[in-house]
């Protein structure tokens, strides 16, 4: 039992640390989403490569983020599945 404790705890660290490294990717994704709004429409042009490194810089944020959320208690449950 207690392997299985340590590598919980283990386990709980590594999701914390990139939980916390993550968290800043989002303001990565606004500020590049801004950028692609100014190249837009301040010099009517654009790259979509940039389009599309925010969408994947979100999605990552999400997917790395819900289960530090989730381990911070932070994660938003539906009662349906919880009040049991």
């Amino acid at each position: 039992m207690g392997a299985l404790a340590s590598y919980i705890r283990f386990a709980e660290w590594v999701n914390e640390k990139v939980g916390q490294a993550f968290g800043w990717l989002s303001l990565v994704t606004v500020l590049v989403c801004f950028v692609v709004v100014v190249i837009r429409y301040a010099f009517h042009t654009g790259y979509v490569w940039m389009q599309e490194f925010y969408v994947w810089t979100f999605g990552l944020s999400f997917m790395l983020g819900s289960g530090y959320a989730f381990l911070a208690g932070r994660h938003v449950s539906v009662d349906i599945f919880s009040a049991r």
